[in-house]
């Protein structure tokens, strides 16, 4: 009989001790949460994220909201590296008002990187987990129009390079013998709007630029 009173006491005293272990942590969790809202109302951003990191990563307590902020503290004070592992991590958040705004600060920030196409997939990747985001809808819009432009304006370039390369057509080649016969003459202006003009009629006489161009410093100087 007092071998089960003293295993009784023992594991009484056991648990009872074990549960003020979870009492105190629960308590030291809401104090280091409440003091990290508070640093960061107060905009004192490096102990709002001494605070977050003590409930999150001392503590250990799951808090995905709390991950987000300490992301944002980390942004706000151009911790890039930083920001972009909390919000990486609160981007798999079950919360999908905390994912998709993690995606969101994710695209900003690759967008400030010059990382168009990669802020686009995490702006797309974060609407498709919450469509209902404005936010979102809107940087993906204005991005993927800036890109658009960007492709087009590219393959047009692309393709007046083609045109100027391409091999001279005869009016072009005529075109050069007489500027080149003005030169002779020292006539490099007339040389000059001979070639231009003839580069708004027939592209292929673009083939001839460093010529045009040598025209266009002669005519500069004199």
């Amino acid at each position: 009989m007092r071998h089960y009173i003293s295993l009784f006491i023992i594991f009484f005293a056991f648990s009872a001790h074990a549960q003020m272990d979870k009492l105190t942590a629960i308590s030291k969790a809401n104090q280091a949460k409440e003091a990290a809202v508070e640093a960061y109302e107060q905009k004192n951003f490096e102990e709002a994220i001494t605070q977050y990191s003590i409930l999150l990563d001392t503590l250990g307590e799951k808090n995905d909201k709390a991950l987000l902020n300490r992301g944002h503290a980390h942004f706000i004070l151009k911790d890039t590296l930083q920001a972009i592992n909390d919000y990486t991590n609160a981007a798999q958040s079950e919360l999908k008002q905390v994912s998709s705004m993690a995606f969101n600060q994710l695209g900003v920030m690759h967008e400030q990187l010059e990382k168009q196409e990669i802020a686009l997939n995490y702006y797309k990747e974060g609407l498709r987990r919450n469509p209902e985001s404005e936010a979102l809808r809107y940087n993906y819009e204005l991005l993927k129009k800036k890109l658009d432009k960007k492709k087009e304006e590219q393959q047009q370039q692309d393709k007046e390079q083609d045109q100027e390369q391409q091999e001279p057509s005869e009016y072009a080649k005529q075109l050069k013998a007489q500027a080149e016969k003005l030169v002779e003459e020292r006539k490099y202006k007339e040389a000059f709007e001979l070639m231009t003009a003839g580069l708004q009629k027939d592209k292929t006489v673009g083939y001839y630029k460093d010529f045009i161009k040598r025209l266009k410093d002669i005519t500069e100087i004199l």
